[in-house]
């Protein structure tokens, strides 16, 4: 996929992050509403394609020109044209460009997805990953990778791109939302009691990262995750321990140092980012205390 750099949101989190600043493709960008995350990041739009130079017969079938034509084939719904489009550019692409393959092969698995072949979107999608060098590329084919998961009912895969979304993000509390519902689904299908604690460990932190925020966004989620939890039949102390361990990273008072681990990666491009966050073994670091309670 070729996109608008300036279009595509990356936020350094703090330690009292604003969510709303949630990487996420602009839908707006063709006067579109912003709707929620997941979505927002399989339903993109191309960038702005006029004056159509690239129908015209002037200038030679260069990579580019075929790539131009298969955004606004994308924007115009045209699916099927897309795929023939983007893979001709595919093939016109010298071998020493891996970031724009990696990006068509990515707009490739989104127009799969769209045509509701999701084994190919899935194959190309999981295909971009290891070519995703900065975290803005990363998030971006993580969250098309969880839409597809998740449309295909693969719970397992879905929790492990949502924790390594975490890992990049562990600030973001919609990102912890979608785990949430993940582990709900888990919950429902297996009917382990270790999903329920899961679940209710990720409510524990969506309530202190929205509790965090200076502003009054995500006061529904907020309202919804305390919910559950009063409905949930929780071990004794179970939420005092939560709230001590996942506090750790908000509160400065609760540390003396605060732990690198504990923090989003540096914003950076640099390769040593992704990989601090590959290394971290998220569903250990995050959840590791929740054991004590089964």
């Amino acid at each position: 996929m070729w996109f608008c750099r300036k279009k595509f949101k990356v936020v350094l989190f703090k330690k009292k992050m604003d969510a709303s600043n949630w990487i996420q493709f602009d839908d707006d960008y063709f006067e579109v509403k912003e709707k929620k995350l997941i979505d927002d990041n399989v339903k993109f739009n191309p960038v702005m394609c006029y004056p159509k130079w690239f129908f015209s017969d002037e200038r030679s079938e260069t990579a580019e020109r075929l790539q131009q034509q298969a955004n606004f084939c994308y924007w115009t719904k045209d699916f099927s044209n897309a795929v023939s489009f983007y893979n001709k550019a595919l093939e016109n692409y010298f071998s020493n460009s891996p970031f724009m393959r990696r990006n068509l092969l990515e707009s490739i698995a989104r127009c799969y997805f769209q045509l509701g072949d999701l084994s190919k979107a899935q194959a190309l999608a999981e295909e971009c990953l290891p070519m995703s060098y900065t975290v803005e590329l990363k998030t971006s084919i993580l969250n098309l990778l969880c839409t597809v998961y998740k449309s295909q009912s693969l719970l397992e895969q879905e929790k492990a791109t949502l924790l390594q979304l975490i890992s990049l993000h562990p600030q973001n509390y919609r990102v912890w939302l979608d785990l949430a519902q993940c582990f709900s689904a888990m919950r429902k299908r297996e009917g382990s009691h270790l999903m329920v604690l899961m679940e209710a460990a990720c409510f524990l932190r969506i309530s202190l990262l929205i509790g965090a925020m200076k502003n009054n966004e995500g006061l529904a989620t907020l309202d919804m995750a305390n919910k559950k939890l009063q409905c949930m039949n929780l071990p004794e102390n179970f939420c005092d321990a939560g709230k001590k361990f996942f506090s750790q990273d908000l509160l400065e008072e609760h540390l003396a140092v605060k732990p690198k681990d504990l923090t989003r990666p540096d914003d950076s491009d640099s390769p040593e980012v992704i990989k601090e966050a590959n290394d971290l073994d998220s569903e250990d670091f995050w959840f590791k205390w929740v054991q004590e309670f089964l």
